[in-house]
């Protein structure tokens, strides 16, 4: 007989359930994904539809309003007369006619007015011109702060002078032409009580060939492009010597350049040498060794007795000061301050 273990059952019971309840969660959970998994069919949304009316709307009235009354208040003129308009007519398909203006009716004259009247006498009175003067101020260029101060503040009418030495000679002449100032280069002379050394390796002496005195002009004139004018510096032994000079003024004359010379010595070959070129040339007319307010209202006197006055004064700060109050008054005084060029021209015209 075959004995049966019933201590066995109980556990074979709870295996057995616990696979079933893996099984059923297994299941479960394919149920689950393909749920999710399937699409959720679209959500039909059913709207009623509009009921549109079946007669057109009414159209909007507007009140008619009465322009009798704006028509008659902007209403155009009537046209004017052809013949008072001077404009053509038309009488028909031929051409035109023209029909020019009536002519205005004559002044009435008093019987007594009708006789001619003697014309009166107009006495016609030549304007004077007014008196001008023409200031160069030298020995520019080796002091920065003079120079500078000459140009900021000097009226533009006055003209400067450089000498060739100075390191920034060139610079300081298209500045100076810049601001409107006539600019020329001063021209170290023989003198005849001044040392030759003394002048600087460019002077011009009497005693040298003149090729050699034409390499040093051409470097002095080369300085600066904006040079209008020369001037001597000192030179007056060089100036009364014409062998010397002519070649000086043949090639101021190449370059189109003025010579502006200083009234001393009396006895200069230069207007000599000049009257025998077309080279622009003036000889100065004072020389002011000092430039105050008493000696511009004495140069200002002397220009109005002649007419004209072309000066040559070393650049200061004391002297470009009174300048610049002195010109400021010229105006209310009729006197004009000029640039030099004005009286070369002038003195070109008068020859």
């Amino acid at each position: 007989m075959t004995r049966t273990n019933h201590r066995a059952r109980p556990a074979f019971g709870l295996l057995s359930r616990a696979w079933i309840g893996l099984i059923a969660m297994i299941a479960g959970g394919f149920v689950v994904s393909a749920a999710l998994d399937r699409p959720t069919p679209p959500r039909v949304v059913v709207l009623a539809e509009m009921q549109l009316p079946n007669r057109a709307p009414e159209p909007v009235r507007i009140a008619k309003a009465d322009l009798s009354s704006a028509a008659e208040r902007f209403a155009p003129p009537p046209l004017l007369d052809a013949r008072q308009a001077g404009e053509e007519t038309f009488a028909d398909d031929r051409a035109p006619t023209v029909i020019a203006p009536s002519p205005p009716p004559a002044p009435r004259v008093k019987p007594e007015t009708r006789a001619a009247q003697p014309a009166q006498k107009v006495d016609v009175v030549a304007a004077k011109p007014a008196p001008r003067i023409a200031i160069l101020l030298a020995g520019l260029g080796l002091d920065p702060d003079l120079t500078e101060q000459a140009i900021r503040l000097a009226p533009p009418e006055v003209a400067f002078s450089f000498v060739p030495y100075g390191a920034k000679t060139g610079e300081w002449a298209a500045a100076a032409a810049a601001r409107g100032h006539e600019t020329g280069v001063e021209l170290p002379m023989e003198a005849k009580r001044i040392p030759a050394e003394t002048l600087g390796p460019a002077v011009l002496l009497t005693g040298r060939p003149p090729k050699d005195n034409l390499k040093r002009l051409d470097w002095m004139l080369s300085r600066s492009d904006a040079f209008t004018f020369a001037t001597p510096y000192l030179g007056d032994a060089f100036r009364t010597n014409a062998a010397a000079m002519a070649p000086i003024a043949a090639r101021l004359e190449q370059r189109n350049l003025a010579f502006l010379e200083d009234p001393n010595p009396a006895e200069s070959a230069a207007p000599a040498v000049y009257s025998g070129t077309r080279a622009p040339y003036r000889r100065i007319d004072m020389v002011l060794t000092d430039v105050s307010a008493e000696s511009l209202r004495a140069l200002e006197k002397q220009a109005v007795e002649n007419g004209f006055m072309l000066v040559k004064a070393p650049a200061s700060v004391q002297g470009i000061a009174a300048i610049r109050t002195w010109a400021a008054g010229l105006p209310a005084r009729g006197v004009v301050l000029t640039p030099p060029s004005h009286l070369v021209e002038a003195a070109e015209r008068s020859i």
